[in-house]
């Protein structure tokens, strides 16, 4: 009868070893589930919110070369630009842009966007500082770069 018992009991503990190794897969199918989500969520949230959609903003002025090198060579000074010629606009109404995008939400009036294919700086001229960088945007269709509502004109 010691036998019989010996038996029962492995078979318990055979029982048990496996519930304990499916109780620790779920925990473990969980995480993995609970961690993906997590990433998902916080690269997206981190790209929108710390970047600029060129779909909001508004219609600029055009700089002559003059004026595009100066600014180029000013920033160039306090980060390294990517190569290129950029979008360059001029903020004239940061309190709109702060509601519309929080990439603006340390901008003022008169500060320039240098806005390039993947990333966009804003600078202050009259700090003399670079106030924000951050990725750019182009609506939910990434690879329409041409779909851009920022217009330039003279």
């Amino acid at each position: 009868m010691a036998n019989f018992l010996d038996q029962e009991e492995q078979t318990l503990l055979k029982t048990t070893r496996t519930r304990e190794k499916q109780f620790l897969l779920i925990i473990l199918i969980l995480l993995v589930l609970g961690a993906g989500g997590a990433a998902y969520w916080y690269f997206d949230r981190d790209g929108k919110a710390g970047g600029v959609s060129l779909n909001d903003l508004p219609p600029q002025p055009q700089l002559s070369p003059e004026e595009i090198q100066d600014v180029l060579q000013t920033v160039d000074r306090h980060i390294v630009l990517p190569p290129g010629e950029p979008l360059i606009a001029t903020v004239q109404d940061a309190a709109s842009l702060k509601k519309l995008q929080p990439f603006f939400d340390s901008s003022e009036n008169g500060d320039q966007l240098l806005v390039y294919p993947d990333r966009a700086f804003l600078y202050r001229p009259s700090a003399d500082k670079l106030i924000n960088v951050g990725p750019v945007y182009r609506g939910d269709d990434q690879s329409q770069g041409a779909n851009i509502n920022l217009e330039l004109r003279k």
